[in-house]
């Protein structure tokens, strides 16, 4: 873009305008962009010319409907992790690091150094085995916390 702006370059040729932008609001962006410094923008794949107001609409239409199919695609596969995770079944990768080992070492307040010293793990496995256990502690907590609140308590009365 500094290029264009510096009036350095005469065409912009890409394949796809999807390969050149994202969103729409960035497809025009850049369009207009181009405009302002006489850069023409050719797509290959979608052979539309921008520099008329035909080819601008058409341009805005089919950024439009790129963008749409991508957060169509993000919501399909969003939907089918939640169902994957619902049904029960494990995803990503089998956890390696030596659990029970971190977090004896973490009660003992010993360092993410040490820790990775003995366990023989990084200290990001440290770390996410510090953050899973704060998250099971919470929701302790939180069910102790709501168990309280269900059990009555008697009612005093003064005569």
């Amino acid at each position: 873009m500094q290029e264009i702006r510096e009036q350095k370059v005469s065409k912009i040729i890409v394949f796809a305008f999807s390969r050149f932008a994202r969103s729409t609001i960035h497809l025009l962006t850049a369009l207009n962009e181009f405009k302002k410094h006489n850069t023409e923008f050719i797509s290959i794949t979608e052979k539309i010319e921008t520099n008329s107001p035909m080819g601008m609409a058409m341009y805005t239409i089919l950024g439009a409907l790129s963008q749409m199919e991508r957060e169509l695609i993000s919501q399909r596969v969003k939907a089918g992790l939640r169902n994957a995770r619902a049904q029960g079944k494990r995803l990503g990768r089998k956890k390696t690091r030596p659990s029970a080992v971190i977090r004896a070492l973490l009660k003992q307040k010993m360092t993410y150094r040490e820790i990775s010293r003995i366990a023989g793990c990084s200290h990001g496995c440290i770390g996410a085995e510090k953050k899973e256990m704060l998250k099971e502690e919470q929701a302790k907590r939180e069910a102790i916390t709501s168990d309280a609140r269900l059990v009555e308590k008697p009612q005093l009365t003064i005569v």
